[in-house]
């Protein structure tokens, strides 16, 4: 049974964040569509395969996925619901400071 996939208010504004500055920097959105596709793969893989990710050494309750080599989907397991809570997508070029206050809140 695959497990519900559910976004934080965080994690849609950080995907939002990464497709409109992608679209704005290439002056197109092919790129974006790409990044938008490869996401919906890794969350479709991870619904059913939930413990792939890597653990966050941080934070050990928090996972991580690698996408396009550049992007991490940062998200919480909860077995009982069989629900994935994504709190973040995450651009690997930006500071990670500003990551680090995020996952260490969760």
């Amino acid at each position: 049974m695959s497990f519900k996939i559910t976004w934080t208010k965080e994690a849609v504004l950080s995907y939002s964040e990464i497709i409109n500055f992608t679209i704005e920097v290439n002056e197109s959105n092919t790129y974006a569509q790409k990044i938008i596709k490869e996401i919906q793969i890794a969350l479709k893989r991870l619904s059913t395969y939930p413990f792939t990710g890597t653990k966050v050494v941080e934070n050990q309750k928090i996972r991580k996925s690698l996408v396009l080599s550049r992007y991490y989907i940062f998200y919480q397991i909860d077995k009982t619901k069989k629900i994935i809570k994504v709190l973040r997508i995450w651009d690997n070029r930006q500071n990670p400071t500003k990551l680090k206050s995020t996952i260490s809140q969760k």
